[in-house]
């Protein structure tokens, strides 16, 4: 697998005129190499694959890397030093790097390896972007945990019960059904803090007929999952029942219209238009969703100002809300993958408000 992701990423680079690559960014070294070590340089110099450690990973890193054609170098002094010594202190003719993930100190300590420095970003988040159907079967298990989590939560949610210790119960069960580690601080907000999209558990105890948001996910194999639901304890007041079906339809029409060939922005605008369209368009205030893999966060985004089109393999998030201040919130997300007819849902939770 990594070698196929290696001579894919040497052939982007060589049609962008780059005969030479370097990363430190640990996810992209797993990506390429599956080393998960905490310290890692990759330089890719003409047809060779060099991969540099320190002493601590000398075991580690050859049971983790099992491509024969990547050369694995220990190192007793310092990356740069090691590698001006292995080029035998001839700059390179050119470099690629990635201009998000570097250092101004290493970009300066870099510029001694080669004669041009050349951002090289949006390759190597081109080649993360399109997920293969190995990495597509590892996220999809990764959401059968979140939603396995999600139906013993949904026992436990009761009144006075406080925030932070739904999340603790969260965060445990993902672990205990095979999580790695949770993917980002578990959000349970309820009441007027479910108007917050960020909004992290606290100490509140949850009351009857509040709006509680769940938002967490884990990480299975080094990629992520990510999972929201809005629900409630007792009979919903008619506002908490107005905003949740129009959040629930605007991702409807998201979902519904995502496929290869759709502009980002495009997307985001199908559930933006909707919610502006009820009147809420200044409640949602965040984008339509993001890309997912090794990392919560990744390329594409779904938002007004988003540049780029979709293409099948692309695993992305949809997740519109709606937050009235003072009042409370109301956000649905599902993890989708973009397929040649449209996209599939990898969540597999019903969007109706569950009434607890």
């Amino acid at each position: 697998m990594t070698s196929t992701r290696l001579l894919r990423l040497r052939q982007h680079l060589k049609s962008a005129g780059i005969d030479n690559f370097f990363t430190c960014h640990l996810k992209n070294i797993y990506y390429l190499t599956g080393f998960k070590g905490s310290n890692a340089f990759l330089l890719l110099i003409g047809k060779k694959s060099l991969l540099f450690s320190d002493g601590r990973y000398r075991f580690q890193i050859y049971q983790q890397v099992k491509d024969p054609s990547i050369e694995i170098v220990i190192y007793q002094t310092t990356f740069f030093e090691e590698a001006d010594r292995l080029i035998k202190n001839r700059k390179l003719n050119n470099l690629g790097f990635e201009e998000e993930n570097l250092r101004w100190i290493d970009f300066k300590k870099l510029k001694s390896l080669s004669y041009k420095l050349i951002p090289a970003q949006k390759i190597i988040d081109e080649l993360r972007t399109l997920k293969s159907p190995g990495e597509l079967r590892i996220i999809q298990k990764a959401q059968r945990i979140v939603r396995r989590v999600y139906n013993d939560i949904l026992k436990l949610i009761r009144p006075e019960i406080r925030e932070k210790d739904v999340a603790d119960e969260i965060d445990y069960r993902l672990k205990k059904y095979g999580g790695e580690a949770i993917a980002f601080e578990t959000i349970v907000a309820s009441g007027i803090r479910s108007a917050l999209p960020h909004g992290v558990a606290s100490l509140k105890k949850i009351k009857p007929r509040e709006l509680i948001v769940l938002d967490f996910g884990t990480v299975l194999e080094g990629y992520c999952s990510d999972f929201t639901r809005t629900v409630i304890i007792g009979q919903p007041h008619p506002w908490q029942k107005k905003i949740y079906e129009i959040v629930k339809q605007a991702q409807a029409r998201a979902l519904r219209f995502i496929g290869p060939g759709r502009t980002l922005s495009s997307v985001d605008r199908q559930a933006r238009d909707w919610i502006e369209k009820q009147g809420f368009g200044s409640d949602f205030n965040h984008n339509l969703g993001h890309g997912l893999g090794l990392d919560i966060h990744e390329k594409p985004s779904f938002s007004p100002r988003s540049i780029g089109i979709l293409k099948a393999g692309t695993v992305c998030t949809v997740e519109p809300g709606i937050y009235l201040k003072n009042q409370g919130g109301v956000r649905i997300e599902d993890v989708v993958s973009v397929t040649s007819l449209g996209c599939r849902n990898l969540t597999g939770v019903s969007q109706e408000f569950l009434i607890l």
